[in-house]
């Protein structure tokens, strides 16, 4: 007489399997670090510190290169920008992400929320890395008057295991005086350690027994 098979041995593994999919997707997509720019706003600096400082990595201060800096709370506001239908290399918003020592990153995602006091045809924003000197945009897309937030895709293999990275926001065509709104600027992915480096190996050599050489390690790379 055989003996039944309990039910939960057939559904363990699948449910293991799908539990683990998630925990991993959720350490791919943690949130690193994010500007809220919470508070009362001033100038030149609107609250530009990151709300809470990830282990193992240091974010910098949220700044603004050119541009008239516009008080707002909560929210990070900007003047007299670019109005030209091409980008101004010299004007941009910047953050910086650094991993501590023997720590590397693994970017997965760039996200933030802006809009535009007045609609201008064409106005578009672009974001830019330091990791090819800010020469080709990673994203681009148009602004409006409606607040609208954006993803922006890092998972290639660009952003994968890398050291420090700058990103700059550049903006263009916008309605001269006109302000531009960005908040909740967040970054995700994980901050992975480097592997110790392992000693030399040591070997008994030179023998003339047939036992021949042994080579040794004495740590794990």
């Amino acid at each position: 007489m055989s003996k039944k098979k309990p039910f939960f041995k057939k559904v363990a593994s699948p449910l293991l399997l799908g539990l683990l999919l998630f925990m991993g997707s959720i350490n791919a997509n943690a949130q690193l670090g994010i500007y809220e720019f919470t508070g009362a706003g001033s100038c030149p600096n609107q609250n530009p510190s990151i709300s809470v400082q990830p282990a193992n990595a240091v974010f910098s201060s949220f700044t603004a290169v050119g541009g008239t800096c516009n008080i707002a709370a909560n929210v990070f506001q900007a003047i007299n920008l670019n109005t030209s239908n091409n980008i101004n290399l010299g004007e941009y918003f910047s953050f910086t992400l650094t991993p501590n020592s023997n720590s590397v990153l693994k970017l997965d995602s760039l996200k933030f929320t802006h809009f535009a006091e007045q609609n201008q045809s064409g106005n578009t924003w672009n974001v830019r890395s330091s990791l090819d000197n800010y020469s080709s945009d990673i994203a681009t897309s148009l602004i409006t008057t409606s607040a609208q937030t954006v993803t922006v895709n890092l998972s290639s293999p660009n952003f994968n295991n890398i050291g420090a990275i700058t990103f700059r926001i550049y903006v263009s065509k916008m309605q001269n005086g006109g302000y531009w709104n960005i908040d909740d600027v967040a970054t995700y992915g994980t901050v992975n350690s480097v592997p110790n480096i392992p000693t030399n190996p040591t070997s008994n050599s030179p023998q003339c027994l047939t036992a021949g050489v042994v080579l040794t390690a004495g740590a794990t790379p």
